[in-house]
């Protein structure tokens, strides 16, 4: 039985190698899970002895209900650490080998870490993983805590262990089989069919992929809601500064420094609109706010707008929606910039490369 479980959470893990890890190792502590479900309610209803007995077998599965769920919630917080299913591994042998184990039906939920940590790290998060359970099972066999003579009690954690281990290196090598390596010949079919897509996708987008004339609308829908005076969308340039993308009279001497403490720095630092009762310049008499263009967790550019007097409005919840709808249309129109750069920029290397060599050529056969 051991051993049909690893072979078929293997083969789940080699075919579904290529799909999301997070959505594997839910799925594959969810098949666990309900596995030692059953596995517990038929040991209890063959070896217990009274109520007691299986609800203390429930109360055990309970627990390792929960550590399940902490250590899902752990690497949706923390997706790229591996000491998350080394940790669960350590905290469910604990588990299962307590208080008079091991407890045979949970034991083949070792798996699940395992796989996790195969997917995750490689061969090397398998093995500390087998680690972190190896030495759990030397504490409880020092420390007294089964029941079990020496021999019994060894070959049945060493079999879980090594079928962990064998599970891990498996998910090592699904991982493995997951990044497929570009090679020369294969680079522009590669390019081919990503830009295939993207023909078809950008004949659907209603404002296009140019990123200014996007950023105009933004501040188009942004006059007739605020009625500004001056305003300008801002994107990361060098030194720290932020530069214009598109301008509606905005000053130069508007306070566009990241590293300070002016109202576009403090709305790009704490990613939060800011309104402010002196100008993007300092000056009085104006009133200025600083929106931050967000992707997700990411800052992407700014929003600064000004004008005389003061605004309307107390705070910027009614221009959330749009600005954040705008900020995604801005920052896909500045990547396709930039693959569109990166495409052009060696073309344009080797022609200068042919320009130099056909002058330096030439020259030389002038010389002789």
């Amino acid at each position: 039985m051991a051993l049909s479980v690893t072979v078929a959470m293997s083969a789940i893990t080699t075919a579904f190698g290529l799909l999301d890890r997070q959505r594997l190792s839910i799925s594959s502590r969810v098949v666990l899970l309900t596995l030692t479900l059953g596995l517990t309610l038929v040991e209890s209803m063959h070896s217990a002895t009274d109520a007691i007995d299986v609800a203390e077998e429930l109360t055990r599965y309970s627990a390792l209900v929960s550590l399940a769920i902490v250590a899902v919630v752990a690497a949706s917080a923390r997706p790229k650490h591996p000491v998350v299913p080394v940790a669960e591994a350590a905290a469910a042998s604990l588990l299962m080998l307590a208080d008079g184990g091991p407890h045979e039906p949970l034991l083949p939920y070792l798996l699940a870490p395992a796989l996790d940590a195969g997917l995750l790290a490689g061969v090397r998060g398998a093995v500390f993983v087998a680690g972190a359970s190896s030495a759990m099972v030397l504490l409880a066999r020092l420390v007294g805590s089964t029941r079990r003579d020496l021999v019994s009690y060894s070959a049945v954690s060493a079999e879980w262990v090594m079928l962990a281990l064998l599970a891990g290196v498996l998910a090592a090598w699904a991982r493995r089989l997951g990044v497929r390596t570009t090679g020369p010949h294969e680079a522009y079919p590669a390019a081919y069919r990503l830009v295939s897509q993207l023909r078809t996708v950008s004949r659907h987008l209603s404002g296009g992929l140019d990123a200014v004339s996007l950023a105009r609308m933004l501040l188009e829908q942004m006059k007739e809601r605020t009625h500004y005076d001056r305003a300008a969308v801002f994107v990361p340039g060098p030194a720290g500064r932020l530069v214009p993308l598109v301008s509606d009279g905005h000053l130069p001497d508007w306070d566009n420094n990241l590293r300070g403490d002016g109202v576009m720095a403090d709305a790009w630092s704490h990613q939060r609109a800011v309104l402010s009762t002196v100008g993007l310049n300092g000056t009085t008499g104006l009133a200025s706010m600083a929106m931050p263009l967000t992707v997700g967790a990411r800052t992407i550019g700014i929003l600064a707008a000004e004008r005389r007097g003061r605004w309307e409005f107390d705070d910027t919840e009614e221009f959330d929606a749009f600005v954040e709808d705008a900020s995604l249309r801005i920052e896909t129109a500045l990547l396709f910039g930039e693959v569109r750069a990166i495409a052009t920029a060696e073309e344009r290397k080797r022609l200068a490369r042919e320009i130099h060599d056909g002058i330096a050529q030439e020259l030389a056969f002038m010389g002789y």
